[in-house]
């Protein structure tokens, strides 16, 4: 693995330690606030989110030349 990729994953993984917790504390404080009937809301936000995500990686993926 090259020194950037390795770099890369470091800080991915370091931001995954982050946000995953703040994530969970955030959705914990979200579901006392919100009324039960937002989570289509939420699942459907969730759901493009990760395909954004998905097609994004895709694009870095490919070759530019």
């Amino acid at each position: 693995m090259s020194p950037t990729a390795l770099r890369t994953n470091r800080a991915l993984r370091t931001a995954a330690l982050v946000l995953v917790p703040a994530g969970l504390l955030l959705h914990l404080w979200l579901g006392t606030k919100v009324p039960l009937l937002a989570v289509p809301i939420g699942l459907a936000c969730h759901l493009a989110a990760g395909i954004g995500a998905r097609r994004w990686l895709r694009g870095q993926r490919r070759p530019t030349g």
